[in-house]
């Protein structure tokens, strides 16, 4: 299940990245709405066609590098915020102390024969009768 979930995730981002590069307009024409030259503080995209495939690579790799740095700093964050929580919890979760219970057995050891069978006895004491009588 791993390897089909990271393979599918691969696929998709390659996928991404080609067809996004490939559907990209190449005729220049589309100067201010560019997201390259947004991510590069406003920026003229280059005329040349190498150029300007360099050009949109570099915004694309400042996307991702991005994306990692600031996953990078979530995951930080949410560890610490994790091993804050379990540091907290930690003094609350003491034992509590338990008084001593009487065990069961040990309270038969003292018992006699005769309150044993009257324990017994009185079990039946509201139970049906299994012959009913005429």
């Amino acid at each position: 299940m791993k390897f089909w979930v990271t393979s599918v995730l691969t696929i998709g981002v390659v996928a991404v990245g080609v067809f996004g590069f490939v559907g990209m307009s190449h005729d220049m024409s589309h100067g201010s709405g560019c997201i390259a030259s947004v991510v590069n503080k406003n920026a003229v995209c280059p005329e040349d066609a190498l150029s300007s495939a360099l050009y949109h690579i570099t915004a694309y790799k400042t996307f991702s590098e991005f994306t990692i740095a600031s996953t990078f700093f979530a995951l930080i964050t949410l560890l610490l915020l994790l091993l804050a929580a379990v540091l907290a919890t930690k003094e609350k979760l003491r034992p509590i102390p338990l008084r001593r219970q009487r065990v069961r057995w040990q309270d038969d050891f003292h018992t006699s024969h005769r309150e044993k069978f009257l324990r017994w006895l009185s079990l039946f004491e509201n139970s049906p009768s299994r012959i009913c009588g005429a």
